[in-house]
């Protein structure tokens, strides 16, 4: 939620790289990317343990 209010990011990432239309958009890539930080996983892969965690998505806002 914090960077969604306090950050121009789905802004930025979709001017800085448009997705196409059918494409998961940049903005939750990079959400998902910044939680699994939080937890301490730098490997995108780590995202599979998240995959069906209802607080995960609900907490960054992604399907």
């Amino acid at each position: 939620m914090a960077i969604s209010q306090h950050t121009d990011l789905a802004k930025d990432a979709a001017a800085a790289a448009p997705a196409r239309s059918d494409a998961i958009p940049h903005v939750k890539i990079l959400t998902s990317y910044i939680g699994l930080l939080c937890f301490g996983k730098s490997d995108f892969e780590a995202i599979e343990a998240f995959r069906h965690d209802p607080y995960f998505a609900e907490a960054l806002d992604v399907d």
